[in-house]
């Protein structure tokens, strides 16, 4: 039979007492103010070191936008590249809508193109890709009940082990208070015997 340290024994142990537990913080707060801080301390040494985050400066920007709490962009405009002024006469209002009409045709040509390959070709992955997320999932849902039972099983059987022990532990107890008290006891009478000797070899 094999023995481990418990460091506690939650199921017997009182809970500590207020005093206790403020007694627990300021040991915590001291040895935080003596680590110093994270900065100062740095990572541990079993960690690699983190390269500083770089942004570029357009996500820099945004960032501080949002820090300024300034209202969220309202994304692209679409009405540049569906407002067409074919009956103008401007020379560079023409030629500003047929850029516009080009841009148009060639992202209508694109998502015709992406629609027969999602067609030809998408439907069966989709199916596949949407499978397997969902054998993952299953996965990850059996594994975190695996878990859950194991670690509801571990406490049970600490509960029962502890249980178990408690009236062992009470008797050792009792038994170490009852031999304290008959050693201290025992000092008392040797000493009265010592002052006894003691008086007994002055009178004589």
């Amino acid at each position: 039979m094999t023995t481990a340290p418990i460091d506690s024994l939650p199921y017997l142990d009182q809970p500590p007492t207020a005093e206790e537990r403020a007694a627990v913080e300021k040991l915590i707060i001291r040895e935080l103010k003596k680590g110093g801080s994270l900065k100062k301390r740095g990572l541990h040494p079993s960690l690699e070191a983190v390269d500083p985050l770089k942004l570029s400066t357009v996500l820099q920007q945004e960032i501080t936008r949002l820090e300024e709490g300034v209202d969220s962009l309202d994304g692209i405009d679409t009405n540049k590249y569906t407002s067409f002024d074919f009956d103008s006469e401007d020379e560079s209002v023409k030629k500003s809508t047929l850029e516009k009409a080009y841009i148009a045709l060639a992202h209508t040509q694109a998502r015709q193109n992406n629609l027969d390959f999602l067609l030809a070709f998408g439907k069966n992955q989709w199916l596949i890709s949407n499978d397997e997320l969902e054998q993952y999932s299953k996965a990850l849902d059996h594994e975190i009940n695996r878990t859950n039972a194991a670690t509801e099983e571990l406490n049970k059987s600490r509960k029962l082990e502890q249980t178990a022990i408690s009236e062992k532990l009470l008797y050792l107890q009792s038994r170490r208070e009852q031999i304290v008290s008959s050693l201290a006891a025992i000092k008392r009478a040797c000493e009265e015997l010592e002052q006894q000797i003691a008086k007994n070899r002055g009178e004589s």
